[in-house]
């Protein structure tokens, strides 16, 4: 099991030992699908005050994971929707036993955003920067899918 490392709704799942490198290159190549071909399933995640619809391969940066390194794989167990070509599942509030496994890829500083403060006719202006740490994340699979779907058909 993952230990839970951070709040907003992730937890670390594995980490990988160092130089393992290769390894975990490899896992990602294969969960990254044909360019150009459809996804074969996505999900809703809440991540901390977001939402995100991801799939497998699909990259996404969110505010900084406290504690995550790079190569670092998170569980992202708050899926609000998962889904296939052929059938989707909205959760109530959250879909029971999916989760989206992403990896680390990176912690990075935003762009920066000015913030400028001038009181007319008194020499007096104010300007402060500021860059938002954040996470990229790469998706490398949505697990609990055929759990979700079959419990979901037992219910209805």
């Amino acid at each position: 099991g993952g230990v839970r490392v951070g709040g907003a709704g992730w937890a670390l799942a594995e980490r990988p030992a160092p130089g393992a490198g290769a390894a975990a290159a490899a896992r990602a190549a294969a969960a990254f699908p044909v360019p150009g071909a459809p996804p074969s399933a996505f999900a809703v995640v809440s991540l901390g005050a977001h939402q995100f619809k991801v799939s497998p391969g699909d990259q996404i940066t969110t505010e900084k994971l406290p504690g995550a390194l790079p190569r670092d794989v998170v569980r992202l167990p708050e899926v609000l929707l998962v889904g296939t070509r052929s059938e989707t599942l909205v959760g109530r509030p959250a879909v029971a036993g999916a989760e989206v496994l992403a990896e680390v890829e990176e912690q990075v500083l935003g762009e920066k955003v000015l913030s400028f403060k001038k009181r007319r006719r008194k020499n007096s202006r104010r300007l402060r920067g500021h860059r938002q740490e954040l996470t990229l994340l790469r998706v490398l699979e949505i697990s609990g899918l055929e759990g979700a779907l079959e419990a979901a058909e037992e219910v209805s």
